[in-house]
């Protein structure tokens, strides 16, 4: 049998966010992630598809773009959040759960 899939939604492009995409690949390269967080509409996985897409059929514009990299706005950066530092707190709650847990029951030999 085979597993279900749920359908990839197919996206068309307008030529204004052709441009919009064309622009974050000059001012981000090909990080995807922060590339999302320009164009918030589109998934990381819609964005790197579209990529590979335009790699495949206009190589030349993609290079391009790639090469001539712009500088990336201040307002670019602050949309990116930063990360959360890690503190003692979780990880002692994760080792008390860990000393809460029961061993499992040996099971017996099976005739």
């Amino acid at each position: 049998s085979f597993s279900r899939r749920k359908p990839k939604k197919i996206t068309t492009w307008s030529a204004l966010e052709n441009e919009r995409f064309y622009l974050a690949l000059r001012k981000v390269g090909t990080d995807f992630d922060l590339m999302h967080k320009i164009m918030p509409e589109y998934s990381r996985d819609q964005l790197k598809r579209k990529f590979k897409r335009e790699e495949k059929m206009r190589l030349s514009k993609v290079d391009l773009a790639l090469s001539y990299s712009m500088r990336i706005d201040d307002n670019v950066i602050e949309k990116v959040p930063e990360p959360e530092p890690i503190t003692n707190d979780r990880k002692t709650k994760k080792i008390k759960k860990e000393e809460d847990c029961k061993p499992l029951k040996k099971a017996g030999k099976r005739v």
